[in-house]
């Protein structure tokens, strides 16, 4: 099952890491579809570890959720199609 929750976050800070929810509501009936844990990737620099000392780690600011953006850009771009007709 695909989920239609769209949450759109438009920079990446520290406070915007953490748990969400899609929650589908429908009269008194209330359901948790997805869960995401977003959380920092931390990436280690091989390109400065040429001495065999300590690597220094990168921070990569993204999104957890990448691999799904395809279906979200694609179910947006339905919805805004639909709306314009």
């Amino acid at each position: 099952m695909q989920s239609n929750c769209l949450h759109l976050i438009p920079a990446m800070t520290q406070e915007n890491y953490g748990g969400y929810e899609c929650v589908s509501k429908e009269r008194d009936y209330t359901k948790v579809v997805k869960t995401y844990q977003l959380k920092q990737q931390t990436i280690q620099d091989t390109n400065r570890n040429t001495d065999g000392s300590n690597g220094h780690l990168r921070i990569q600011y993204s999104s957890a959720v990448v691999p799904q953006i395809t279906w979200i850009t694609l179910t947006l771009a339905v919805t805004v199609s639909g709306i314009f007709r």
